[in-house]
């Protein structure tokens, strides 16, 4: 189910890519913010996490353009793996990680830390489904989990909902957080609620900016 893309795979991911970057440039008109105003190339390097808020359909497309430079994988719900045709074919296209929201799904975290370790980016809306208007669903602790693990940093991204269908979508991106626990520490309940603490407080926090 969670398999890696193969080298044409990853091209037609970069092609169509390309596309999503056009017609959400000219139709859509997605304004970009960056709290980092110091980094001016805004490239992220390495294994990382995005986490962000999960509101309309087209949350990863916009995020998949703000991050043009990356080739994004997405930890989604395996209820989407049913899917046949051309949604199965570009979900296969874009690597998506299919996990079991309801149970701990070994599998989906194991594929999850592959990627990480392959210094890949994986992307993730830890609300566990779309939420509609400003308030955000409770994030799930799973991010924490992978991030600590991985010893990869977050970025935490905020994409503001739809106001009205003839007004730019905006998103924001966060400055990283990074999580690595010193020698002594090993990862336990307390640090991983605190790490999600974290995310959630630095995501409203960038509501702000929006």
């Amino acid at each position: 189910m969670n398999k890696k893309r193969s080298k044409f795979e990853a091209f037609l991911h970069d092609i169509i890519k390309f596309l999503i970057l056009i017609v959400f440039s000219l139709i859509f008109r997605t304004k970009y913010i960056y709290e980092d105003k110091t980094n001016k190339k805004r490239k992220i390097t390495g294994g990382t996490i995005l986490v962000s808020n999960h509101n309309a359909w087209d949350d990863s497309l916009i995020i998949l353009n703000a991050f043009f430079s990356r080739r994004l994988r997405f930890l989604v719900k395996k209820e989407l793996a049913g899917k046949k045709g051309r949604s199965a074919t570009l979900m296969r296209i874009f690597g998506m990680i299919f996990i079991d929201r309801k149970s701990l799904d070994m599998d989906a975290i194991n594929a999850s830390l592959e990627v990480l370790e392959n210094n890949e980016v994986l992307t993730i809306f830890p609300e566990g489904t779309r939420v509609k208007g400003e308030e955000m669903g409770g994030f799930k602790s799973g991010v924490s989990l992978l991030s600590l693990k991985s010893k990869v940093p977050i970025v935490p991204i905020y994409v503001k909902p739809y106001e009205k269908w003839y007004k730019r979508r905006v998103l924001v991106v966060g400055s990283k957080i990074t999580t690595h626990l010193s020698d002594n520490m090993c990862i336990n309940l307390q640090n991983t609620e605190q790490l999600t603490d974290e995310i959630t407080r630095r995501i409203e926090e960038l509501k702000k900016l929006a």
